[in-house]
């Protein structure tokens, strides 16, 4: 008989976009890790009430290492791994030294999660240049040691702008299903549900030049306009302004009730940061609809 409820635990949480997203999905938070402060707090004001079993059950962990080190006896049973690990070590914004780099060392927090609780899926997300790094031998490596552990190994560059988002934010996500290394079950990412995204004038209902906002960024606060590093800055209204919390969360697909606590130390600039930390949230939602699929399809309880 098949599970009715999927369940996932979210790893390098941030500020829950992959909560939301296999949320909506209709799957079910366990258990979560997030180290930064300022983000477990708008992390909890928003999924304290929605998955109150992490915190019934101590399960919103500080750090990953902190499950690792007792081999994950720590995790309830759980169907789905999620993680956007740490982008610092593989972006082109950074000094990109990969694998070796202390932060690039946290995917291997993941592969000792995977090996010690043998999930039947995961779904993890980085910057595109993960690909390049080293000449391409850091995702190699990343591909070979989930191979190792009998896991598949998909993966694609998607834009927000084919899924209803008027962002041009890319990121690579990497999909993968127990003891199919071989990649028997096929995971078409061209078969997600595509969506038009409207024109930043068309999505608010209001002015706004240009059609479509650069990917976010966590820094460029205050560039001057065209600026490579600037992401807040757009002309709305014919008035150039900085845009506001509740215009970048809608961009990123969070709903409109999403709330970033003041009274917890969240002011407005550490709102976009955060923000900028996140994944888009209808990307995620798509893939975790494919994943759902294909877990009710090929794979059972026990």
């Amino acid at each position: 008989m098949k599970k009715n409820k999927l369940t996932f635990i979210d790893l390098f949480a941030g500020i829950g976009g992959f909560h939301l997203a296999l949320g909506k999905a209709g799957m079910e938070c366990v258990a979560a890790c997030e180290i930064d402060k300022k983000a477990r707090n708008t992390y909890e004001a928003n999924f304290r009430k929605i998955s109150p079993g992490i915190w019934d059950k101590n399960q919103f962990w500080f750090d990953i290492k902190d499950i690792t080190m007792t081999k994950s006896a720590v995790l309830p049973k759980y169907d789905i791994l999620t993680g956007g690990f740490p982008c610092q070590p593989f972006s082109q914004a950074g000094k990109m030294t990969g694998i070796n780099h202390h932060d690039g060392t946290l995917f291997d927090e993941i592969r000792k999660i995977l090996e010690d609780t043998g999930p039947n899926a995961y779904i993890l997300e980085n910057v595109p240049n993960l690909m390049n790094i080293s000449n391409k031998q850091v995702f190699k490596q990343i591909a070979q040691k989930i191979h190792l552990l009998k896991y598949s190994f998909w993966f694609e560059k998607l834009s927000a702008l084919d899924f209803g988002l008027p962002t041009n934010r890319t990121r690579l996500y990497m999909v993968g299903f127990k003891n199919d290394p071989n990649n028997k079950i096929t995971f078409d990412f061209s078969q997600l549900k595509k969506h038009k995204t409207p024109k930043l004038s068309e999505f608010f209902g209001y002015k706004w030049a240009p059609d479509y906002v650069k990917t976010f960024r966590t820094g460029g606060f205050d560039s001057p306009v065209g600026d490579r590093h600037n992401w807040t800055h757009y002309e709305i209204e014919k008035k150039m302004r900085e845009i506001t919390k509740d215009e970048a969360k809608k961009i990123m697909g969070f709903p409109d009730d999403f709330i970033f606590p003041k009274e917890k130390g969240i002011s407005d600039r550490i709102a976009l940061k955060q923000i900028g930390n996140s994944v888009a949230v209808n990307v995620v939602y798509e893939i975790g609809k494919e994943v759902k699929k294909t877990l009710n399809k090929y794979y059972t309880n026990g």
